[in-house]
């Protein structure tokens, strides 16, 4: 299967708001409400080209339907004004997993490069949806990250 990324375009918003939806449905965010307006609006700061915000999106070659996407970010850091760039959500549709790294990969590296040339001088990615395997952690230690820490939460 041949898989290509691009920036988001207002075009893509339907698709990959199909995607968020599932992602919320099936992580331990599920017991949040789901503003689709909301996440909406947080995509859609990406299309301003000097947003802080980026999201680069998956397609299958030969279609116009999102098959996952990546949505992140580059802000100063607490302790600084030198800026870091984080992610907010990152998601292949299941149908797709096998694929997974190859669609990961591209998006990551778009991800990077954009990150680096907006100032981030760190890049951080996590995973805190309790809807991912060991596999994910492996794959971003083999694209040169390191485990920082954890992550606990706990109702209210």
């Amino acid at each position: 299967m041949t898989v290509y990324v691009r920036r988001l375009r207002d075009t893509d918003l339907p698709s990959v708001l199909e995607i968020a939806k599932w992602l919320h449905e099936n992580s331990r965010y599920r017991v949040f409400t789901y503003k689709e307006e909301k996440v909406k609006r947080l995509l859609s700061m990406s299309l301003n080209p000097s947003s802080p915000v980026f999201v680069v999106v998956a397609f299958k070659e030969g279609t116009d339907k999102a098959i996952g996407y990546f949505h992140g970010y580059v802000d100063p850091h607490y302790f600084s004004d030198m800026k870091y760039a984080g992610d907010w959500a990152v998601c292949v549709l299941p149908k797709y997993r096998r694929y997974a790294p190859k669609i990961l990969k591209l998006m990551i590296l778009a991800f990077e490069k954009w990150a680096i040339k907006n100032g981030a001088e760190e890049i951080s990615i996590g995973a805190s949806t309790e809807a991912f395997g060991t596999g994910y952690k492996k794959f971003l230690t083999r694209m040169g990250y390191r485990d920082v820490g954890f992550l606990a939460v706990k109702g209210a």
